[in-house]
């Protein structure tokens, strides 16, 4: 996700890939946008919660999972899902109550009783889910809180014999996670255009279990 990250179902919405003989006539369209979401860019609208923690907070940060009492602070974290996502709200406040009916997982990362970085998971069908979001404040990027949050992620892939994993992700802003993603496996498919509308194509990544 920017480090925020498409949140809506790959298995609601119809993906069309290239066939080959159309992506190999324009391959650098596709590692074009590749390099071009290597710059990361931070949106103006962005409202950075967590700006007021301490530089020591930063160094006190620990990964557990989601409970009731964080949900106030997770909204707030997480206010740019609107801006970014249609019914982003609403989509968080159901996924919320998926996670609390074991339904969906969610682990954050926490700092001063506050979340600072935080993942979802969606479960698709067996041995299939989605990672819905990952996303890290602003003010605590750059400090291993996405790598840690991400490890604990496939931790729980393995123990729970997930064989493949999807996330997608705005292609203008891909630059926070497009690292992070590849060190752990993740590997870019295509490009969903159009998704959100004009300008607003998605990058898709999967995660296979065979590939690691």
């Amino acid at each position: 996700m920017i480090a925020g990250v498409n949140i809506d179902s790959l298995a609601s919405h119809q993906i069309t890939l290239e066939d080959p003989a159309r992506a190999a006539a324009r391959p650098r369209d596709f590692e074009g946008q590749l390099r071009h979401s290597l710059s990361p860019r931070r949106p103006a609208s962005m409202n950075d919660d967590c700006t007021s923690m301490n530089f020591l907070s930063r160094a006190t940060v620990a990964i557990r999972p989601y409970r009731p009492s964080d949900r106030p602070t997770v909204f707030r974290l997480l206010s740019v899902l609107p801006s970014l996502y249609p019914g982003g709200t609403s989509w968080l406040d159901h996924r919320l109550d998926d996670v609390l009916g074991g339904k969906a997982r969610c682990t954050v990362a926490v700092t001063d009783g506050a979340p600072v970085g935080i993942t979802i998971e969606t479960p698709k069908e067996p041995h299939k889910l989605k990672l819905s979001t990952i996303y890290v404040c602003p003010s605590f990027r750059g400090l291993g809180i996405g790598t840690r949050l991400l490890r604990q992620c496939g931790e729980n892939w393995l123990k729970g014999d997930i064989e493949q994993v999807s996330v997608t992700a705005d292609v203008r802003r891909t630059g926070t996670v497009l690292p992070l993603f590849m060190s752990f496996g993740f590997r870019p498919i295509a490009i969903e255009r159009g998704r959100y509308g004009p300008d607003r194509d998605e990058m898709v990544f999967t995660w296979l279990l065979d590939n690691q």
